[in-house]
């Protein structure tokens, strides 16, 4: 008898068991919140409860500042990820604007030398104006026999420079044989 008083006792005491983690799982009844409460009423448990009450609250304040954390790590790696995006953007304008600056400084070199090359130029047009004026004032013979012993291209260019009815009176006191050489280059000109 007291076999079946004792199983049938367990099997009461089994069924709550199951019916209290049931309801617990469901979200019907909150039956810790009521045993911690109805605990926290006895004073010899009232200290525990307090302080597991307390360890559950840092706990939940740690897990709160755990993922704070997370989230503060997860703001700094996107941040570093910009940085770093942005370096290498940097660095690639960067080394365009060096090879821009390379060619400016490259182009702005031969700007110069054409300039240099232009000024030289002008200075040989300038000196061959002031020989070609003095060729115009001079007697044709006498300028004759100048041209007979010069650059024959340099007498052309003298010459192509004159108004034509001077550069004809300069010809006709040349050697026959050289006022036609003279002839033939300018008028290949």
């Amino acid at each position: 008898m007291m076999r079946k008083f004792l199983l049938a006792v367990f099997s009461l005491f089994l069924a709550i068991v199951v019916s209290v983690i049931t309801l617990q799982a469901a979200g019907v009844v909150d039956f810790v919140s009521l045993a911690m409460n109805q605990s926290e009423k006895i004073p010899a448990l009232a200290p525990h409860i307090t302080t597991y009450r307390l360890g559950q609250e840092e706990s939940e304040e740690l897990a709160r500042q755990r993922q704070s954390l997370v989230e503060q790590e997860q703001s700094l790696l996107a941040l570093q990820e910009e940085i770093a995006s942005s370096r290498e953007e940097l660095e690639v304008e960067r080394r365009e604007l060096a090879l821009q600056y390379a060619q400016l400084k490259t182009e702005a070199q031969r700007l110069q030398e054409w300039e240099q090359e232009l000024k030289a130029q002008q200075e040989v047009v300038q000196d061959l104006e002031r020989v070609r004026k003095i060729y115009e004032e001079m007697d044709p013979k006498r300028a004759a026999s100048i041209f007979s012993e010069m650059d024959k291209s340099v007498v052309v260019t003298i010459l192509s420079g004159m108004k034509p009815k001077l550069a004809a009176e300069h010809l006709q006191a040349m050697e026959p044989q050289l006022a036609a050489q003279i002839l033939q280059l300018l008028s290949s000109e």
